[in-house]
């Protein structure tokens, strides 16, 4: 069997190093078999697993897809004596939080299954103990479960996080013209950089289009999950 090692450069700026591997790789003719990522790059406890008397180390198998979503909103601005519609902070604010209040669905997926199904002899916290004896048929509950846990929840579903605002005013007095924000979505399933985010026009109420103000939606980058 061969092997091959490989190196991005700009994991945490562009984003191309990847995809200039992926490319030549499928120049070359290559299929791989399956890819592995560096982990977590720890061995820590199985605590959060319901496993607390053994240690683990993670081996990624899959990479969740990445999205920022970029929401703009115009406004003349003005003294904030006479915010008569709301200001463009406002309804950036209220987007944001429309966004973020809805969550996306919470599955467990075949490589979670199969982190469970290997772990479960050394689980002994309940109530991981009993559901991980029949992994397949509880995958609903243990999804649920981990979604409620803050080391586990991002296992389980696509996440949501505001990371830049940008425009505010200077002034206490002085209402903003226009401002931007981004999102940061990191997504669980494939079709979600299609349809769940291009799709987060659905989660602002029509409120964000009164009294002329709009916002504007624009998806910056994507790259689907790797599995």
């Amino acid at each position: 069997m061969q092997s091959y090692l490989a190196f991005g450069d700009d994991e945490e700026t562009l984003n191309l190093g990847a995809k200039a591997i992926s490319d030549h790789l499928k120049a070359q003719g290559v299929t791989l078999e399956f890819s592995l990522d560096e982990g977590g790059g720890k061995i820590e406890s199985g605590a959060a697993f319901g496993a607390p008397d053994i240690a683990i180390a993670h081996v990624d198998l899959m990479e969740k897809g990445y999205a920022d979503l970029e929401l703009s909103v115009r406004s003349v601005g003005g003294h904030s004596s006479r915010p008569y519609g709301g200001t463009s902070l406002e309804h950036l604010a209220c987007a944001l939080a429309d966004i973020t209040r809805k969550p996306f669905p919470v599955r467990l997926s075949p490589v979670m299954m199969g982190a469970f199904e290997t772990l479960a002899p050394y689980i002994t916290t309940e109530p991981l103990k009993t559901l991980v004896q029949d992994v397949s048929a509880n995958a609903d509950t243990i999804a649920a479960y981990c979604f409620r846990d803050r080391t586990l929840f991002p296992f389980v579903t696509t996440t949501i996080a505001p990371t830049i605002i940008r425009g505010s005013s200077k002034a206490c007095n002085v209402m903003p013209q226009d401002m931007q924000a981004v999102i940061n979505f990191r997504l669980a399933e494939p079709q979600e950089a299609a349809t769940g985010v291009h799709g987060t026009n659905e989660r602002i109420p029509v409120r964000a289009y009164l009294q002329g103000i709009r916002v504007l939606i624009d998806l910056m980058e994507h790259v689907n999950l790797s599995c």
